[in-house]
């Protein structure tokens, strides 16, 4: 049972309340679901800019690798990313 304080003591809460508060904290919850859904693609991203993984990087490594048969950095970008994709898994 839950509580709330009127003047200093503790009354319960009427059904009213306990039913807005339970759908309060469902619908918090859900809120929270939906917002790892998008906030880890944040994370990702500043997790593979830190480690130089960018725009700029991809595309001269993706030159090297197809252009020039040169495909260490691309290599090298991949364990990264593997690496930050296990780091921030998709929420599911």
């Amino acid at each position: 049972m839950a509580f709330k304080l009127v003047d200093g003591v503790e009354v319960p809460l009427t059904q009213e309340e306990t039913d807005d508060f339970n759908a309060r904290e469902t619908a918090h919850a859900a809120a929270q679901i939906e917002y790892e859904k998008v906030a880890y693609k944040d994370r990702r991203q500043e997790k593979y800019n830190k480690r130089g993984v960018t725009p700029q990087a991809i595309s001269v490594a993706l030159w090297e690798k197809v252009m020039e048969d040169r495909p260490e950095a691309a290599d090298a970008l991949q364990v990264i990313r593997l690496q930050v994709k296990t780091e921030e898994p998709k929420p599911s």
